[in-house]
């Protein structure tokens, strides 16, 4: 590689998981708006025929603006933060650079509500409203403004995410943060994700998974899925800092990302069972594997990082297996325990993501292999 070419790329490595993220939220998005995909039937009528019809406020309540305003907020943000990192920043002054970044990611993002509201008008099931474009509009100035305004004031976030995320990480980022809209499914067991049969029973069915367990039996299951589900998660984070980070800042990274992922599970336990029950998740099984858990810590803050990529892979691949084995958890078929009203599902999208989270997690490591052995060969 190049050195000149790697040093100037070197300036913004965020840039990149910030497309990362920006395109899975958008995705999310696209899904949520257009659900169910299969009740969309193609007409004569001009999909855009909804921007004529006479604007009402019939039936739009303050938790349908609100929802609609937030909804695109992170999406004009990320727009903001990736235009703000490239080529816009070469035009003019700062004042005609601040202008076109906010009419850019304000076209796009309104442009992407547009589309969606357009192809919502082919669905019996869906309503399409000039009322959500005009509050997705807002939510995402709302975002870009936020981006403009801090860029230049807490740089020194800027600096740190450069020091700390790795050049062209942005897919594990991504299937990291993807981890925790899975979390939000109800599957019982601690940091794991769904099986895919969750996704493949409409043209493969299978029988119910629900077995009798001791209390033994859950338990140590309980430990084995927390340490492979951990143990993957973690590589993942490791896999995706900068090879810069000495041992200490690696080591910091990775208690700061567990601290994370207890506090995300806390929270979607929150949801899921209640907030008098926020601590279903350590329970005994989660406990005994703390200590396995640290072993994997140290073992990911010591290794380089083609050893890490070994071990995510295996981790990973256990995790698909895991998954598909686990029989239902106690909490899922005892409905005292699971209050499912209190979930967010995302029409289905947490289950959906929950069931190929793995999968795409592989996939984001065989995606940046490349970018692990060019750093092999960089070193050498």
């Amino acid at each position: 590689m190049n050195p000149t070419m790697l040093n100037n790329s070197n300036k913004h490595p965020p840039a990149n998981t910030t497309l990362w993220l920006t395109v899975a939220y958008a995705m999310v998005l696209v899904y949520v708006t257009l659900h169910p995909v299969g009740a969309i039937r193609w007409t004569d009528a001009p999909a855009w025929g909804f921007v004529f019809k006479p604007w009402s406020k019939f039936g739009v309540t303050g938790f349908d603006v609100w929802i609609n305003v937030l909804a695109y907020l992170p999406l004009g943000f990320g727009l903001a933060w990736l235009l703000g990192q490239s080529r816009v920043k070469r035009w003019g002054g700062k004042t005609l650079q601040s202008f076109i970044q906010v009419l850019l990611a304000l076209m796009l993002s309104a442009g992407l509500s547009f589309l969606l509201e357009s192809l919502q008008s082919y669905s019996p099931v869906r309503v399409a409203s000039t009322w959500d474009v005009v509050c997705n509009a807002g939510g995402a100035l709302a975002g870009i403004l936020f981006a403009v305004a801090i860029k230049g004031r807490v740089s020194w976030i800027g600096r740190l995410l450069n020091h700390i995320i790795g050049l062209h990480r942005g897919a594990l980022w991504a299937v990291i943060g993807l981890w925790g809209l899975a979390q939000m499914h109800p599957q019982g067991w601690s940091f794991m994700t769904a099986p895919l049969a969750l996704v493949t029973e409409g043209w493969m069915p299978v029988q119910g998974r629900a077995m009798p367990l001791t209390a033994m039996q859950l338990q140590n299951l309980e430990t084995i899925a927390s340490v492979v589900a951990l143990s993957g998660m973690l590589s993942l984070i490791r896999l995706g800092l900068h090879k810069r980070l000495n041992l200490i800042e690696r080591s910091v990274c990775l208690l700061v990302g567990l601290v994370f992922i207890f506090t995300w599970q806390t929270f979607s336990y929150s949801l899921q069972y209640g907030l008098d029950e926020w601590q279903l998740w350590a329970n005994e099984g989660v406990m005994g594997a703390m200590g396995f858990i640290a072993l994997a810590y140290a073992a990911w803050s010591l290794l380089p990082a083609p050893w890490v990529a070994v071990g995510a892979v295996m981790s990973l691949a256990l995790h698909t297996a895991l998954a598909q084995m686990l029989p239902q958890h106690p909490y899922i078929t005892n409905p005292e325990l699971w209050q499912q009203g209190r979930l967010i599902h995302l029409y289905g999208l947490t289950g959906l993501v929950s069931a190929l989270w793995p999968i795409l997690a592989l996939a984001a490591l065989v995606l940046q292999s490349r970018y692990f052995e060019s750093s092999r060969h960089s070193n050498q």
